[in-house]
């Protein structure tokens, strides 16, 4: 019978050994922007807003807002109807109604999600405007616009093997930088699957993410190292221990 240490040799583990965090974020920023305006004849509504936030630990930053404004009201004037037996001049006050709206609405959103061997990122950003009238007179407008931003930075102290992935990319973009050059951005990556598995040289790297009609994700994970071949050396260490005995 053999030996169960002699088996392990042959067949070798396929676990995975867990790697510290390669990792060092330096820098995390997220920005969301908004304007919205909605106005009739006699109101307006208008609000706007660019909230910033800086973590290296990780964020959720979630802004916008809405804003409406709806009147109905009589337009009247005066118009020559003719002449009546006298000759004299006949005015008819007609009375017209005013039907006006204007609705806008804004949102952004940026994440940035910190946990162990892992960055994952997302930023989304939405407006819509619309407006309506019936009169003579009247008049309605709606405006609206939003952004948001994420960039951070991290280095690697070593090589690191990594796994890119980005699921979602409609009205947003990410890119990954080393230094100046480009590494892969979310478009890519979509095309390629979504997922794709590479090394990244030690070195400084940047993670930039703009959204302004619909969103982007882009995430980063470390590859844990295969703890096959340590499990091998160690079925011949006790084979080769065995012989001499």
């Amino acid at each position: 019978m053999k030996h169960p240490l002699f088996l392990l040799c042959i067949f070798p583990l396929t676990a995975s050994v867990a790697v510290a965090d390669p990792f060092a974020v330096t820098s995390a920023h997220g920005n969301g922007s908004y304007y919205v305006l909605a106005q009739t004849t006699h109101s307006t509504s208008s609000s706007s807003s660019s909230v910033d936030v800086y973590d290296l630990t990780g964020f959720s930053l979630d802004t916008g807002t809405y804003a409406e404004q709806i009147e109905n009201w009589d337009y009247s004037y005066d118009q020559f109807g003719g002449y009546d037996l006298y000759g004299n001049e006949i005015w008819i006050t007609i009375h017209e109604n005013q039907y006006e709206e204007a609705r806008a609405e804004a949102h952004a959103f940026s994440q940035f999600t910190r946990s162990e061997n892992l960055i994952d990122t997302q930023v989304f950003a939405s407006a819509q405007a619309n407006n309506s009238a019936s009169g003579s007179m009247a008049f309605a407008y709606a405006d609206a616009s939003a952004s948001a931003h994420l960039d951070l930075t991290f280095s690697l102290a070593a090589n690191t093997t990594v796994e890119l992935s980005s699921y979602s990319v409609s009205g947003g973009s990410f890119s990954l930088y080393r230094g100046i050059d480009l590494v892969m951005d979310a478009y890519t990556l979509v095309g390629l699957g979504g997922v794709m598995q590479t090394t990244l040289p030690a070195g400084s790297y940047s993670l930039v993410g703009d959204a302004s009609g619909g969103g982007a994700d882009f995430h980063i994970a470390a590859v844990p190292e295969p703890a096959s071949l340590a499990a091998l050396g160690l079925g011949l260490a006790a084979v080769l221990r065995r012989k001499r005995r």
